[in-house]
């Protein structure tokens, strides 16, 4: 890990200013004299019930009914008549989602008496043991926010027809909870947990009838802040492909209640939105998955095919993310996608991965090469491994990553997790060839420690039968000898679908693909082998995978060439 320098502790110091500063606000804000500004203390009447777009799970109801909870991949099983707000969670993420109420989704979706009388036992438990706002995970704003929007979305499952006394608790506590996040949202982590808590006050002012006064200028807060995250080319300020996955689960029903309710949207909100789904577009292989970037876990895979069928108006294709810095080359039914720009801003870098020119690649329906993504929360000690380079289909020098991770707890708690330093300087471009189409890019994030720079360029052919990639790694200019021969590493990592065995042809492996397809790959400049890997995002958990590895040392410049090509 990297120690900061001090450009990096001045950004330091600015954000823990800026985080008191909007803690000390939010106190203000919630003080008896400034809460009226909020509406009343009391959601005695809902407008409308937002849609709930997360996938369920009726299972969960039996589950519980045992005392099995298993939230974000972690498990806790309690004991007769324990309940979950009272025992020590298992982890930080599990405690995060019990008390973010996602899974009452779960409980609607049984559709039994049952189920409906453990969520509002659950909701009444939680609300007498949390009779105002404190601290802690349960009052975090994005939980807050979380919590919210779960309330209004599943209203009809834990309002309707309960007893009086039941309801009041519960209508107090989304007053509460409208009045309380209006106050803090400023106070969320930068990024994508500032957007929510703002995606969740407008909500709350849409459904929750009296609120109306606070719409305006949340509205307007919330359009500035879409234009801090959500890049002209639709993509995130994070570089995270699976932030905008989350953020249109709760974006499309947000937009929803805004047409029901007759109100005006917030600037940019409607074309955000359409940004953003182009983007996942673009970043979506031949398989219909999105490419494992930058953070990308199994619960983003899985969830946008419903952000896409949601919104099913036809939508332009995009041909470049020059924002976002991703590459798509598509001839012939073949998909590659580069990631081929720099760490993101280093407020949002905290799950930013070491990737710099690693690429995906899919044949039609089918998958060859993908990046390992990232755990689930339940799996964090993988993390490390998973942001490393040598867990991306690129160049590995030295046994080390082309990003430093900047060592500083007070950075991590921040951002919620270790920003990254390096590459400084990115560069790609993308040309036609005969057809076809190529991309040339560099990075620099090897040179402070071996001089060299990667020089990456893959071609692919008209026809998508061949893609050509060439790795070059050499000074910025003039020549360079090194004092000692750096070994480097470039990694292919195979998707776990694909039978991949030694190729009959010296440096080579063939590749076959469930629907018949066989291509076969070889390589020059360095020793190719099959060794052992790991998928990170499986939805099951980390899980060994293949990988093919191409092997050398660089004395100061070196040129490795490799070659993916269709079998007839």
């Amino acid at each position: 890990m990297a120690r900061l320098t001090l450009a990096e502790q001045t950004r330091l110091a600015k954000l823990l200013v800026d985080r008191s500063c909007r803690a000390a606000s939010a106190r203000l804000k919630q003080s008896p004299l400034l809460k009226w500004r909020y509406g009343p203390p009391v959601a005695d009447r809902l407008l409308l019930v937002p849609v709930e777009l997360r996938a369920a799970d009726p299972s969960f109801a039996g589950e519980i009914d045992f005392g099995h909870y298993g939230l974000d991949g972690a498990l806790a099983v309690l004991e007769d008549d324990q309940s979950p707000f009272e025992i020590a969670a298992p982890t930080v993420a599990w405690a995060r989602e019990l008390h973010g109420f996602s899974w009452l989704r779960h409980l609607h979706a049984a559709g039994n008496a049952g189920a409906r009388d453990s969520a509002i036992a659950l909701v009444t438990d939680w609300c007498r043991r949390n009779p105002q706002p404190a601290t802690g995970i349960a009052w975090e704003p994005v939980v807050v926010a979380r919590r919210l929007m779960s309330w209004l979305a599943n209203a009809p499952l834990i309002l309707d027809g309960v007893e009086p006394a039941v309801y009041d608790i519960m209508a107090d506590a989304l007053a509460d909870h409208l009045i309380h996040l209006s106050a803090t949202w400023p106070d969320a982590p930068q990024g994508e947990p500032r957007l929510v808590a703002l995606a969740a006050v407008l909500m709350g002012n849409l459904c929750v009838a009296g609120h109306d006064r606070n719409l305006a200028a949340a509205a307007q807060a919330f359009s500035a802040e879409l234009d801090l995250q959500i890049l002209p080319d639709g993509g995130h300020v994070s570089r995270n492909p699976a932030v905008l996955v989350t953020l249109l689960l709760d974006f499309l029903p947000l937009r929803q209640c805004f047409v029901t309710r007759d109100r005006p949207l917030p600037a940019g909100f409607d074309g955000a939105v359409r940004r953003m789904l182009r983007m996942l577009q673009y970043l979506r292989l031949g398989t219909g998955r999105i490419a494992q970037f930058n953070g990308v876990s199994a619960q983003a895979i899985d969830a946008l095919s419903t952000v896409l069928a949601y919104d099913d108006k036809a939508l332009d294709p995009i041909t470049s993310a020059p924002q976002s810095k991703y590459v798509r080359l598509e001839r012939g039914g073949v998909v590659v996608l580069v990631d081929a720009g720099p760490p993101p801003p280093l407020e949002v870098s905290g799950q930013a991965h070491a990737g710099c020119l690693s690429f995906e690649m899919s044949a039609k329906a089918q998958a060859l090469f993908v990046n390992c993504g990232a755990p689930s929360p339940a799996a964090l000690e993988w993390l490390p491994a998973a942001r490393a380079t040598s867990s991306h289909n690129t160049v590995a020098i030295g046994g080390k990553s082309s990003a430093k991770l900047l060592q500083d707890d007070r950075f991590a708690s921040l951002l919620g997790g270790t920003p990254l330093r390096f590459p400084e300087c990115v560069g790609s471009k993308v040309t036609p060839r005969d057809g076809g189409i190529e991309l040339d890019a560099f990075h620099d994030g090897y040179f402070v420690r071996f001089k060299l720079l990667h020089r990456r360029r893959i071609i692919l052919d008209a026809e998508g039968a061949s893609i050509v990639g060439i790795d070059r790694l050499g000074p910025q200019r003039g020549q360079l000898r090194l004092p000692i021969d750096v070994p480097f590493a470039i990694h292919f990592h195979v998707d776990e679908k694909v039978d991949c065995t030694v190729g009959d042809v010296p440096h080579s492996a063939n590749l076959k693909l469930l629907d018949g397809q066989r291509w076969r790959f070889r390589c020059e400049g360095a020793a190719l082998s099959i060794e052992e890997g790991m998928n990170f995002s499986n939805v099951g958990g980390p899980r060994p995978s293949l990988q093919l590895v191409l092997r050398a040392a660089t004395f100061g410049e070196s040129d490795v060439k490799w070659t993916v090509e269709r079998m007839l």
